[in-house]
């Protein structure tokens, strides 16, 4: 968007609206001038003062090693490259991603990435890299990492081998300035959506599964990670710290491992669970401070800060500041699934690769809300919402409530919102080719909000020399590629809200997803809008004039502007709809 674009939108807005709108966009440039100043005079990691205690709630149990059982080879060829710090993202296909390493560049154009680094247990090795006034804390958090481990450059562009500085302040963080720079790479890579296989490893490993490593391994590694990235990436600098939305899915993801290992009987060191501790709350308290919202246009980016925020309220303790983050990130997911979905589950985007991601969120958010111990269900009733100074508002208490079917359970989620719910999973049912795969249409980068059970492939490559195929990398591990196409695991996810047989009858079984949205929601379940018998509201059969048994369903989604036939011998998409935002 030019200056002639924002010009033409200022003279159609009424005066009133024109300054509202340019006093906002004066007192941003004013608060982001002083917060720039003050963070780049004093460390940003802050202090634990604020709290009572540093013990995180959990909300995660054990499940059966079985389920792991059913992936182990793949939960083994996934970790292996994980140690050994090689990721495949966006593309990318698997790098060693360090400091020094030399980029195969992209479309011609190759940047050099930097010398080697030498870590040093006391890291002096940060001196140069960190802004003054993070550095001491910095090396303090790099000495609780072990002294073998070799740091992972964060701040990469891996592919490309540009590298954007630590010290720069979030917001003046370019993207967008060079040719073949793609700032995604390590803002996909600082997601950290690959910790959850640690544990499932760790897990595996401790059962006596075959050709694992000691469990330990993979506990170190998980923790070395995420202290390698808190002192790496001090709070509000570097590229790991400029989308919001990256910094809210990384968060969920460190959680959720982090629960998944205590479920499984893992103790991490004091000095650990501080740090860990510590970060959540910066990670709350920056998306809070950067919300993706905006009046006008917002969709999956702001969805991710509400769910992730949510998160991070839920597994803090209850203190007057994270009441209101927990009272707010519900009235705001309630809201958003209004408006980001259609009354017939699909997502407002008229992408199939965003209704993925955003029903993920929903999913996930709706199942840990309705699995909330007392104490926060107590905070919905009662916050100050006069504390909450950002757009958009907080509504006063106490949260709305709802019955829940036939049980006397109340919940903030009223009956439109569970159907629409549950219809996002009949969508993606519905729209699911016979061989498993969903059809592209629309935007789509691939995005997840978690990845507990990634599909992987072995992808044949072929030597230019002989055209030989291969399917494993030089150094021998297994070359996969990643199917973003399967979306089963989505319907898994939401079916373990509402237990149906006919989700569970298409996806078949073994899916972690379903085991860990029944965690989180505890004992609770959802009401299904439809008995057992009943077509879906999208279904309609047509009978051919031969009355043969075989016959032709057509699902609508005329929200979405997409109509699916299928029969045993059928199957055909029609595509006739708004192209969404």
């Amino acid at each position: 968007m030019n200056f002639s674009y924002y010009s033409r939108q200022s003279r159609s807005l009424p005066l009133s609206v024109l300054v509202k709108k340019a006093w906002r966009i004066i007192q941003r440039a004013f608060l982001s001038f002083y917060h720039r100043q003050r963070d780049l005079r004093s460390s940003t990691y802050g202090k634990m003062s604020s709290f009572s205690t540093s013990q995180l709630n959990s909300y995660l149990s054990s499940f059966p090693v079985d389920l792991l059982l059913l992936h182990a080879r793949e939960i083994k060829e996934l970790t292996a490259l994980y140690l050994g710090h090689r990721f495949n993202l966006l593309g990318s296909d698997w790098i060693h991603v360090k400091h020094g390493i030399t980029a195969r560049g992209l479309e011609g154009y190759r940047y050099e990435t930097g010398s080697e680094v030498r870590a040093d247990k006391d890291g002096r090795w940060l001196k140069g890299r960190m802004n003054l006034g993070n550095l001491k804390r910095s090396q303090s958090i790099w000495a609780l990492v072990d002294h073998d481990y070799v740091p992972i450059d964060w701040h990469l562009d891996f592919r490309s081998g540009f590298r954007w500085p630590e010290d720069t302040w979030y917001l003046d963080i370019p993207h967008g300035h060079q040719p073949g720079v793609d700032i995604k790479i390590p803002w996909e890579l600082a997601r950290m959506q690959h910790l959850p296989q640690f544990c499932f490893a760790y897990v595996l490993a401790a059962y006596g599964a075959k050709n694992f490593g000691p469990s330990q391994i993979y506990l170190r590694e998980f923790r070395n990670q995420v202290l390698d990235f808190i002192a790496t990436n001090p709070p509000r600098f570097g590229v790991n710290w400029r989308s919001t939305m990256d910094v809210a899915i990384r968060a969920v993801n460190w959680l959720v491992t982090y629960d998944l290992f205590r479920a499984y009987g893992a103790k991490f060191d004091e000095a650990f669970e501080k740090e860990f501790f510590l970060s959540i709350y910066q990670h709350g308290k920056h998306i809070v401070d950067n919300l993706e919202w905006n009046n006008d246009l917002r969709g999956n980016h702001y969805l991710s800060n509400i769910v992730s925020l949510l998160f991070v309220a839920a597994y803090l303790p209850c203190m007057l500041e994270t009441d209101v983050w927990l009272a707010f990130a519900v009235q705001e997911l309630v809201r958003e699934v209004k408006i980001q979905f259609n009354p017939d589950g699909t997502n407002f985007e008229a992408s199939t690769g965003y209704h993925r991601l955003s029903a993920e969120m929903v999913a996930y958010g709706t199942a840990l809300v309705l699995g909330l111990p007392e104490n926060k269900k107590k905070a919905l009733m009662h916050y100050d919402h006069h504390l909450h100074r950002k757009y958009p508002k907080l509504k006063a208490p106490p949260t709305p409530s709802y019955s829940l079917g036939k049980t006397a359970q109340n919940t903030p989620f009223p009956p439109w919102y569970i159907e629409r719910l549950e219809k996002m999973a009949e969508f993606t049912m519905h729209i699911t080719k016979p061989d498993g795969h969903i059809p592209q249409i629309g935007d789509n980068d691939s995005g997840r909000f978690l990845k507990l059970r990634p599909l992987f492939y072995p992808m044949e490559i072929v030597e230019i020399e002989n055209l030989t195929p291969k399917t494993k990398n030089p150094d021998g591990s297994p070359n996969l590629d990643e199917d973003h196409l399967d979306h089963r695991h989505l319907i898994a996810a939401i079916n373990g809200l509402f237990e149906r047989k006919d989700f569970a009858e298409f996806i078949g079984s073994g899916w972690i997803e379903t085991s860990i949205v029944k965690h989180l929601a505890r004992t609770n379940r959802l009401p299904s809008y439809k008995t057992e018998e009943e077509p879906t509201t999208a279904e309609e059969t047509h009978t051919n004039k031969n009355q043969s048994p075989q016959s032709l369903k057509l699902y609508s989604y005329s929200d979405f502007g997409l109509y699916t036939f299928r029969s045993k011998d059928v199957y055909l998409v029609i595509r006739c709809g708004s192209i969404g935002q």
